[in-house]
């Protein structure tokens, strides 16, 4: 459960303008070295016109600016983006443009060059070993033990 504060970053010496902002973040990502991507973001969303108390966090690190989702502070604390996405978002997902055919005259045939990918077989040297070729070696024949003859208990002595 994400555990959200108010808080006012002018006092962290986050912003440089007089405005005093209002930003919802989640408690545990206020850090020291997010609290400097954290003033960037918000120059940034001053500058689109964007009013205080839309600019939000939520605990997966991701700032949603109204509809708009800005990804500077993964970028800032050199950490992967988040690959999901958030429940605030509400954008469509990006339509897939169908292929468009080639266009070729009447008659006339594609070909395809493909090129060979070099395989592990032809890299080996001429003199191959069966084991190199992925055959494994034949089958030796145990040698023969030599037999200890068993004491055969007579049943006379018994």
């Amino acid at each position: 459960m994400k555990k959200q504060i108010l808080c006012v970053l002018r006092e962290l010496g986050a912003l440089s303008r007089s405005d005093i902002l209002l930003v919802v973040v989640a408690k545990e990502n206020l850090k020291h070295s997010k609290v400097e991507a954290i003033s960037k973001i918000i120059d940034w969303s001053l500058e689109q016109g964007v009013q205080s108390g839309e600019l939000q966090l939520d605990s997966t690190g991701m700032y949603s600016i109204g509809k708009e989702l800005e990804r500077k502070v993964s970028k800032e604390t050199k950490r992967p983006a988040p690959a999901k996405a958030t429940k605030k978002t509400t954008g469509k997902a990006e339509t897939l443009q169908p292929l468009q055919p080639v266009k070729t005259k009447p008659g006339e045939k594609i070909s395809k060059k493909v090129s060979k990918i070099p395989s592990k077989k032809n890299k080996l040297p001429i003199n191959r070993t069966r084991r190199a070729m992925g055959k494994p070696k034949p089958m030796q024949k145990p040698t023969p033990k030599k037999r200890t003859q068993r004491k055969v208990k007579d049943e006379d002595d018994n």
